[in-house]
């Protein structure tokens, strides 16, 4: 199985998508690296900070770029996805900003904070233990049966152009 490509067209249009949601993240260059690192004075060394953001990270923009491009699929289904945390958040941001209900697969020793941003975007958390996901494969099993039983469309966190596309974005804005 080959892995998805997004191209920069995809990147670029995607960019777009995101621009209707969040406002591009900041670039700061950081003096304290650049001095534990000791660069040369020639050097730099600089940080995007999506700390700002309603989910604290980049996840959020390939969630909200899949969302869109897969509207017509969705329809009136829900969302089903797998994350420990940060797509989670993204694509809960995005069921509330496209009106999608959405259901995360998470593990039950995911962060705390992970699950409360999560729920903070109405989604619907199912938990699984992730000690024996490498032999049980429990969190693919489940995403699909949540997708069989409930008819949801699913989102793949990271195989997916369009989530592929929507990260990307964070590339342009540097």
């Amino acid at each position: 199985m080959s892995a998805p490509i997004a191209t920069i067209d995809d990147v670029r249009e995607a960019e777009a998508v995101i621009r209707r949601h969040i406002s591009p993240a900041p670039l700061i260059r950081s003096y304290a690296l650049e001095k534990e690192l000791g660069l040369p004075v020639n050097r730099r060394v600089w940080l995007k900070d999506y700390g700002w953001t309603p989910c604290g990270s980049f996840k959020l923009m390939g969630g909200l770029n899949w969302m869109e491009n897969n509207l017509e699929r969705v329809g009136s289904r829900p969302v089903a996805a797998h994350s420990s945390g940060n797509f989670a958040s993204g694509i809960a941001f995005a069921g509330i900003r496209y009106e999608k209900r959405v259901i995360i697969v998470m593990p039950e020793t995911a962060p705390k904070v992970k699950f409360e941003l999560t729920r903070s975007f109405n989604a619907e958390i199912r938990t699984y233990d992730i000690s024996r996901d490498h032999e049980t494969g429990e969190r693919e099993r489940l995403t699909r049966e949540i997708a069989e039983v409930e008819g949801a469309i699913q989102a793949h966190p990271y195989n997916d152009p369009f989530v592929i596309a929507g990260n990307g974005v964070g590339g342009l804005e540097i």
